[in-house]
């Protein structure tokens, strides 16, 4: 009756845990995280920890190395209360803005008006 080994555990909501298992606890391995307004995939040892992705019912998405459920080195896109966006590249958990053509490249977005 106990979880042990390699194996998948899915959550009524859709979620799941993929990846090892040791004395019922989830060790390592990959996460599909559905909260009531997120959902992360990626890396999971029972925090994000490793390569993820995160998106919330806002808007905002957030991309690369988490670590304490922190996202500490990649790129984030944001949403304020009006709408707008705002794009930033994460380097040792501190935010450096970028300009809208450089979240073009990385998020696959089109914003310019000639495109």
């Amino acid at each position: 009756g106990e979880k042990s080994g390699t194996g998948w555990l899915k959550f009524k909501n859709g979620s799941y845990l993929l990846g090892r298992f040791e004395g019922n606890n989830f060790t390592g391995g990959v996460s599909l995280q559905k909260t009531g307004n997120e959902i992360y995939f990626g890396s999971y040892n029972g925090k994000r920890n490793g390569y993820g992705e995160l998106q919330n019912t806002a808007g905002g998405k957030y991309v690369g190395e988490f670590r304490d459920d922190r996202l500490v080195k990649g790129y984030a896109k944001e949403v304020d209360p009006f709408g707008y966006y705002s794009y930033s590249q994460i380097q040792n958990g501190k935010k450096i803005p970028v300009e809208a053509e450089t979240a073009e490249e990385f998020f696959g977005l089109t914003l310019s008006a000639d495109k």
